[in-house]
């Protein structure tokens, strides 16, 4: 069993987490939510042991090894596709290299000396106390079942795509049979099958985990409850459920705490309206009079005031007082919305095309037309040519036979996976980004960031300082501002906590013009209300149900 016992962490005097205690028993999968920069991916590594609470201790009962699956891949150097995985049986592998070692002195020799031989008998034991060949079948078989058997065990690790990546880092985690098993962002760059196969996994395994993720129907299969960080308090919660039943019972106290909030401030503008009144009162009296019957009278109405001024004052700084709930501001896509074609004319076509990025073709006799208004979703496995298929469409990649349509007046807003590949300086505020692209008064354009949530200084803020969904807004208002008036999005949820993606879905819903997306996330395609999907498949794109993607 996992024991976290009143952690506290701090970083250079900041406190990221406070007083943080929980539990996970035998075989529990857990979730781990909260905003970007809550603190979740420092708890695993202080879990992991990568670092050290400021106070607090952490426990795990009952011996084992603790797997860890990190967000972002640690340096490999020039690791091959089999280094990686068979560093999760680091044991195996150097009783492994001391047998090839010991083989190679003994073949080097004409006539083997006796302490050769004896040296190689017993790397050779060592080897077998490891597991010997059983081992290597039992990296083969997990590498399989991740889908990686189509890639070389010779192939460079730092060479495979995003999802490749996580996979072998993922199949090293489960050769080293860990008894807790930390999952940082396990879904990010999964395809499809990639995904169903870890959610397979997960259900079962009998191994207890912690899992950090913002794809919400992941955690809905996977786990029975879900720990919430708080960014403002850095403190920890507890709901029972999957992640639909922790987002419910937040509504619900949200709901609640908005209720209790509003009969809080009535109450209070009672009681200043009272104050008012006597202050009223008394002064009237003092300015009506100069008896000493009525003036007194006056006084004693004044501190009666007082006194209710001194109860308020002790109310609104007490525990019990309520802070305003944090209104979730919705982004409103107002200048591309007023940019948007209205009608059904066709914006792409097109017709014949193949697509060889590298001189390798990946889809061929592509055919697709897209009209005003269509919400189309590309979905595949990694690798089959999504988001080539886009940068086709936007005219980055020329076609390797066919050819495609745009019409006149297009303007595309490309939301790529990199985020702001559009060439903005990392050292640029983001008043200077959206400058770039719209050459109204400063006025103006903080009008405009304003409606996007950067307001004061937020407009000074370097780019390279923004975080994930800063970044998603700051490309949303440039997009408005150069009159974008089709959408063109490429996994616009990987790097997005939950709030940011449940912003930007709210955002696309209310948009009423043409949105072509590439995503693996299945609560987002559908939610935003996808009507068309695609899937490159075999080197093809086909029309598929939405109901095996967007509802599976």
């Amino acid at each position: 069993m996992l024991s976290v016992n009143a952690v506290t962490f701090d970083i250079d005097g900041i406190r990221i987490l406070d007083d943080v205690t929980f539990s996970i028993p035998a075989g529990e999968k857990v979730g781990l939510v909260g905003a970007n920069g809550s603190g979740k991916s420092t708890l695993l590594q202080l879990i992991a042991g990568r670092r050290k609470p400021t106070s607090g201790s952490i426990q795990f009962i009952g011996g084992g090894a603790i797997g860890y699956l990190p967000q972002v891949p640690f340096d490999t150097g020039n690791a091959t596709v089999f280094d990686m995985l068979a560093r999760g049986a680091s044991g195996w592998t150097a009783a492994r290299d001391a047998m090839e070692r010991a083989l190679e002195q003994l073949s080097a020799e004409g006539e083997p000396s006796n302490d050769h031989m004896g040296r190689y008998a017993e790397s050779v034991d060592a080897f077998e106390a490891a597991g010997g060949w059983a081992v290597e079948a039992r990296i083969a078989a997990i590498r399989d079942g991740l889908g990686l058997g189509s890639i070389s065990d010779a192939q460079p690790f730092l060479q495979l795509s995003g999802g490749q990546k996580t996979r072998v880092m993922l199949g090293a985690l489960l050769i080293s049979e860990p008894s807790l098993i930390l999952l940082d962002e396990p879904t990010n760059y999964l395809d499809l099958p990639a995904l169903e196969w870890l959610e397979s996994f997960v259900l079962r395994s009998p191994v207890s985990m912690l899992v950090v993720s913002h794809d919400r129907r992941f955690l809905d299969t996977t786990v029975t409850r879900i720990l919430e960080l708080d960014d403002r308090t850095h403190t920890l919660r507890s709901f029972p459920g999957n992640y639909s039943f922790y987002a419910h019972e937040r509504a619900r106290e949200r709901r609640q705490h908005e209720m209790a909030y509003q009969d809080q401030q009535d109450a209070i503008a009672r009681t200043e309206a009272a104050i008012r009144k006597l202050d009223q009162a008394a002064s009237g009296i003092e300015q009506e009079t100069i008896h000493f019957h009525y003036r007194k009278v006056a006084k004693g109405i004044a501190r009666r005031a007082t006194v209710q001024k001194h109860r308020l004052e002790r109310d609104l700084a007490s525990e019990d007082h309520l802070e305003r709930p944090e209104n979730d501001k919705p982004i409103y896509l107002d200048g591309i919305v007023g940019a948007a074609f209205s009608d059904r004319r066709t914006l792409i076509a097109a017709e014949g095309l193949s697509i060889a990025p590298g001189d390798c073709t990946i889809l061929r006799g592509v055919d697709l037309i897209i009209r005003g208004g269509d919400r189309i979703a590309i979905v595949g496995d990694n690798g089959s040519g999504k988001t080539s298929l886009l940068r086709t469409l936007l005219g980055e990649i020329e076609p390797a036979a066919g050819r495609v349509y745009r019409a006149p007046g297009i303007q595309f807003g490309y939301l790529n996976q990199e985020l702001l590949r559009s060439g903005v300086p990392l050292k640029s505020t983001v008043l200077e980004a959206l400058r770039s692209v719209d050459a109204s008064s400063e006025t103006e354009l903080r009008n405009l960031l304003a409606q996007f949530h950067f307001a004061g200084d937020d407009v000074f803020k370097p780019v390279g300082e923004l975080s994930a969904g800063e970044r998603i807004r700051l490309e949303l208002a440039r997009m408005a501002s150069a009159g974008a008036n089709v959408l063109v999005l490429d996994e616009p949820t990987s790097h997005l906590d939950l709030p940011a993606i449940e912003q930007l879905e709210s955002a696309l819903r209310r948009y009423p013009g043409t949105i072509v997306a590439v995503s693996h996330d299945r609560a987002f395609l559908d939610r935003v209300g996808f009507d068309t999907f695609y899937e490159t498949r075999d080197g093809r794109l086909q029309e598929t149900s939405s109901t095996i993607w967007a509802k599976a």
